[in-house]
């Protein structure tokens, strides 16, 4: 135990000093942004879409660079995003002698809300685009969370609420350009993909492919 602290003080004594370098020749850049979700893909038990049981939505993130080299950017992103679809819905497999539903099988109004957060690790290779702008690239890999809430309500009261939860693998791929705006700050615009590697849960089994497509604008600071 007392080796392991002892190598790990020694690694950060000699990382630190690398960061550091690093930040003050390429930067450490913190950005803010508003972004729009929307849900792709679809189930591989039905072949259903997913934008047939989900809607897009707005949301925020945040991201934390430092640069690698001049080029090359290393960062953590957070963001999250979600939207709401409304429809109805009957208790199907509730049904009387001769086919009719019995009192209370619906149907019902449906409001359904996904919560999609991200948290993962960003590679971007960025290159002059001009005096004032740059484009880049990135890749990146994490975890995805969703919450899926259903709510049911009949003649506008509340009948049933239920909420599922899953956390999964997922990837990421995209690119960008940024504009100086200030001294200080660039506005960046990002368009990306998400994809979520899934198994069996709460909202999604084994094959299915859920999928988003991301855009954002942003403010970043400070700029180089």
């Amino acid at each position: 135990m007392r080796s392991f602290v002892r190598l790990s003080l020694l690694a950060a004594l000699v990382a630190i000093p690398s960061l550091a370098s690093a930040a003050d020749k390429n930067g450490g850049q913190i950005e803010f942004s508003g972004l729009f979700g929307l849900p792709t893909g679809s189930y591989a038990s039905s072949g259903a879409s997913l934008s047939d049981v989900y809607s897009g939505g707005p949301g925020f993130g945040a991201l934390g660079t430092l640069g690698i080299t001049r080029r090359f950017h290393f960062g953590l992103r957070y963001g999250t995003f979600s939207g709401s679809k409304d429809g109805n819905f009957t208790f199907g497999d509730l049904t009387l002698p001769g086919g009719t539903a019995p009192p209370g099988a619906g149907p019902f109004g449906m409001k359904r809300t996904l919560t999609t957060s991200e948290f993962s690790g960003v590679l971007q290779y960025r290159r002059a685009a001009g005096p004032k702008a740059e484009y880049f690239v990135e890749a990146g890999t994490g975890l995805m969370t969703w919450r899926d809430r259903v709510k049911l309500t009949e003649s506008g009261a509340d009948v049933l609420t239920l909420t599922g939860y899953q956390q999964n693998v997922m990837w990421s791929a995209g690119g960008g350009l940024s504009f100086r705006v200030a001294r200080n700050f660039d506005l960046v615009c990002t368009g990306r993909w998400l994809q979520a590697m899934t198994d069996d849960g709460d909202l999604w089994a084994s094959g299915d492919d859920p999928g988003f497509v991301q855009a954002s604008v942003g403010l970043r600071y400070p700029n180089y």
